[in-house]
């Protein structure tokens, strides 16, 4: 299915939840903020809010530096 990952069209099989597509692009889900179409997803609901093909994801994880 395609989608858009923080801007980048990506084409990815096997996606069927927030859960899956974090694991499959290797995100530890508890530390992630996660919006489909511009709505933002609770963790809670991370293994169950489906992703449909087409939908425009962005994924916010913290990252060390300064």
């Amino acid at each position: 299915m395609e989608l858009t990952i923080n801007g980048v069209k990506k084409t990815l099989n096997d996606i069927q939840t927030v859960a899956n597509l974090l694991e499959q692009l290797g995100y530890q889900s508890n530390f992630v903020a996660v919006a489909v179409n511009r709505t933002c997803i609770k963790r809670s609901d991370f293994s169950g809010h489906k992703i449909e093909a087409g939908d425009n994801i962005e994924i916010l994880a913290p990252m060390a530096g300064g």
